[in-house]
């Protein structure tokens, strides 16, 4: 297999594995309750563990991965998520569910820190963006599969089988890491301190915001603010940061983030709490919902191709300004 076609098929299948993962929660949550005899409240750590460990660990990875190499950091995620699934399908108690979901969360982590690179690295740079097109496409196309899957298994199979569906991707995407014959390392110093303020400032807010109606919830998010106050602080004084925020003077960076951080409040409003609202409000069943769901990703996913061309030939700054506009 050309070089090239291995990388962004890597970087693709990544993207896709991480996406639909998160995505299919929302589709199977309904079902769960009723299957496994379970509250809404308790169901909704399904997905806050998937979430939790995302968000308190990725910034970690931005460093680890390169530090002790990008192809085995990824071998370790991809096998951290095909044991999630396995302890999904177990399901010998809803806890299984939660740890098989933060396994999940992990593994998307590590890869979302990981993808991308195998583009940058071996594809030609006058193809880049269009590499980084069909690897966004992916992630779309696992948006788009998610609900779709999700409702078809969860309403006429089971919901448990939806989390089988990503395991031969999964299995796939091992066998083409391990066959992979280069490796990318950097040697940077882990600021473990930073690490671990970051983790349990994420895990406390996390948590608050689930019961901000209660006193308690409201003590740790204030308790959440000041570690986040501290975390930046402790990262503007040391020389090795975790998260270097001067990198924020950088307008195109600046950019970047804050069109990621549109985007992802417009994807997760429309399909975690669309999806949800439908299925219990709007009583709609999984299939109607993944239907109304899926033409949403689908356009996404047809989009991103077309950005990805035009990216190589047109200023990537013009074209994130009219995204914006449109969404």
């Amino acid at each position: 297999m050309n070089i090239e076609v291995k990388a962004i098929l890597i970087s693709t299948l990544l993207t896709f594995i991480g996406i639909f993962n998160y995505d299919c929660i929302a589709i199977t949550l309904p079902y769960l309750c009723s299957s496994l005899d379970i509250s809404s409240v308790f169901a909704n750590w399904v997905y806050l563990a998937f979430f939790l460990a995302c968000s308190g660990t990725g910034i970690a990875f931005g460093k680890i991965t390169p530090k002790y190499g990008i192809v085995k950091s990824s071998i370790i995620c991809v096998i951290l998520g095909i044991i999630g699934s396995f302890l999904c399908l177990i399901t010998i108690n809803p806890y299984f569910i939660i740890v098989g979901n933060m396994l999940h969360g992990l593994s998307a982590s590590g890869t979302f820190a990981t993808l991308y690179v195998f583009i940058y690295r071996k594809v030609n740079i006058h193809k880049v963006g269009y590499g980084l097109g069909i690897a966004t496409a992916g992630g779309f196309a696992g948006s788009l599969f998610a609900p779709l899957v999700g409702g078809f298994l969860s309403a006429y199979i089971s919901w448990i089988w939806v989390y089988f569906f990503t395991l031969p991707f999964m299995v796939l995407t091992l066998v083409l890491l391990l066959t992979f014959d280069e490796e990318w390392y950097d040697n940077v110093d882990l600021d473990k301190i930073g690490i671990v303020l970051w983790f349990i400032t994420m895990a406390l807010f996390v948590y608050s915001i689930t019961y901000l109606s209660t006193t308690i919830g409201i003590i740790l998010f204030i308790i959440s603010i000041i570690l986040m106050s501290i975390f930046v602080i402790y990262e503007l004084k040391i020389e090795e940061p975790i998260f270097n925020f001067r990198v924020l003077k950088n307008h195109l960076y600046a950019l970047n983030n804050f069109t990621a951080l549109m985007t992802q409040l417009v994807k997760c409003g429309a399909i975690f709490v669309l999806t949800l609202y439908l299925q219990y409000v709007g009583k709609f069943t999984a299939i109607e919902t993944g239907l109304l769901i899926g033409f949403f990703a689908l356009i996404m996913m047809i989009s991103s191709l077309f950005a990805g061309k035009l990216s190589d030939k047109y200023n990537p700054v013009n074209l994130t300004k009219y995204g914006l506009i449109i969404m």
